[in-house]
């Protein structure tokens, strides 16, 4: 008997220490390992974003809007000997996921050209205590500093990332560790700090929020966001590792909480679990690009007239677009790289698309809307596709030929005219933009999500709208410049 009962508790003992690696690799709250973010709330950036609440309530976040580009610093930090850091190629990489995520409220993140490497064992071994010695040497005002750390350790607690809330006084800092600035959560989660999230559980740090099960405070407790069941603040012992809701919580009411372990500002220790935001989340970040954090600018470009006189030689843009629907020209309003047609157009109405350019480059043009998808216009079987450096013009289609407004109904339809330094497999990528699943992105957004890394920042172009429709610029890293115009139908 006695051999027995010692051979059951020697198989219980092991069976429970083969699940506990299980359990802490995933990090969690309550088991000492390394916590999601520690990325805090002060009383000044509850009431800064108190005195935001109502207007973020009542913003419109369902209308087409251009690409919104925000810079970023990237800020590389080394052991003295330049190990155990990430590589330019791996930050690239972070920051498309980052703007897959961020596309569907427009969106966009780039990096200054000139990555800025630190060789510090001091620094990579980071805490907070020495923020302020480094960030005082190293900010860049006006564009997020991304400091891509080795360790990152608060109160004897390992971390993964933090940054700073919207503020009066605001810091435009995001720390990630190296390790997971990959991850596809840590960057998304700390963007969502920076732009005005809150953890789904509340602002306290160690104590879960006021928010009900039922919702009724929902707009006040919590995150503030309707759309994101209450939290009771997770930790490892509320989720199994298939992302299952294990806990048996309860709130003030005594209702079974029931969190979203999904969302990126859960504190969900199972970060695999981790990738999604919700559409309120969605307008809320959209409200702080727009209204709060509309100070972040690119640096002003200091070429010198001689220099870009070169630059344009070689890697130059400049062309110009007449779209007529019906023989006329209608009225367009500028914004960004977006050109919005003022008038609705009826169905069978026809349009034509007459084209000048005076550089050499490629060129395509596409059509088409979220419920038909999008088509080629140009070029076709036996159409010209390389311009020489010279001023050729083209109608679109031929000179007695129009193209017709389709007639299945209302809705914005896009034309997008691409001028490439470099040719492209235009079949192939109309496959992939069509293939995208994800229902809410238009045309617009759809070319970003395929072919966002070789567009050229809006920053770097000239567009204007008086007269035709025109862009100039200098393609030198990404070699992708677009013109997209939206109009309605009646």
């Amino acid at each position: 008997m006695t051999t027995k009962i010692t051979t059951s508790i020697a198989l219980f003992l092991s069976l429970f220490s083969f699940a506990l690696p299980s359990l802490s690799a995933q990090g969690g709250m309550g088991y000492g390992l390394k916590k999601i973010s520690a990325t805090e709330y002060t009383a000044e950036n509850l009431a800064f974003m108190l005195g935001h609440r109502q207007q973020i309530a009542i913003f419109n976040d369902s209308f087409t809007r251009a690409i919104i580009e925000l810079p970023v610093m990237v800020h590389i930090i080394r052991k003295d000997d330049a190990s155990g850091s990430v590589s330019v190629a791996e930050c690239q990489t972070a920051l498309k996921h980052l703007n897959e995520k961020f596309l569907p409220i427009y969106l966009r993140f780039l990096s200054l050209p000139d990555y800025n490497y630190i060789n510090s064992s001091y620094f990579y071994a980071f805490d907070k205590t020495k923020e302020e010695e480094l960030c005082a040497k190293y900010d860049v005002p006006n564009v997020i500093n991304l400091y891509i750390i080795g360790t990152l350790k608060i109160d004897k607690n390992n971390y993964n990332g933090y940054t700073y809330p919207p503020s009066n006084r605001p810091k435009d800092r995001i720390f990630v560790t190296y390790k997971t600035l990959m991850d596809k959560v840590t960057m998304p989660r700390q963007m969502g700090h920076y732009l005005g999230l809150y953890p789904t559980h509340g602002t306290h740090t160690t104590e879960r929020g006021n928010e009900l099960a039922d919702g009724m405070n929902c707009k006040t407790e919590g995150d503030e966001i309707c759309d994101t069941p209450a939290d009771p603040r997770l930790d490892g012992r509320m989720v199994d590792g298939r992302c299952t809701y294990i806990g048996n919580m309860q709130d003030g009411n005594n209702r079974f909480y029931r969190p979203m372990l999904e969302n990126y500002m859960s504190d969900n220790p199972r970060v695999s679990c981790l990738n999604t935001f919700t559409r309120q989340q969605y307008g809320r970040m959209l409200y702080t690009a727009l209204n709060i954090r509309n100070y972040l600018t690119f640096p002003k470009n200091t070429m010198s007239a001689k220099q870009r006189k070169k630059l344009e030689e070689s890697y130059g843009i400049s062309a110009d677009v007449d779209l007529l629907f019906n023989g006329m020209t209608p009225s367009v309003t500028l914004e960004r790289n977006l050109y919005l047609v003022n008038n609705k157009q009826s169905a069978g109405s026809s349009f034509k698309i007459n084209i000048s350019n005076n550089r050499k480059c490629y060129i395509y043009v596409l059509e088409g809307d979220k419920e038909r998808g999008i088509q080629l216009l140009y070029p076709n079987k036996g159409d010209k596709l390389f311009f020489e450096d010279k001023t050729t013009r083209f109608s679109l289609p031929a000179e007695n030929e129009s193209f017709t407004v389709d007639s299945k109904g209302q809705g914005s339809n896009y034309i997008a005219i691409l001028y490439s330094k470099n040719q492209l497999n235009i079949q192939d990528l109309l496959a992939k933009i069509n293939a995208i699943e994800d229902t809410k992105l238009n045309v617009l957004q759809r070319i970003y999500f395929v072919l966002g890394e070789d567009i050229v920042p809006i920053n770097d172009l000239n567009y204007d709208a008086k007269g035709s429709i025109k862009v100039s610029g200098i393609t030198t890293e990404r070699t992708l410049v677009p013109i997209f115009i939206e109009y309605h139908q009646d």
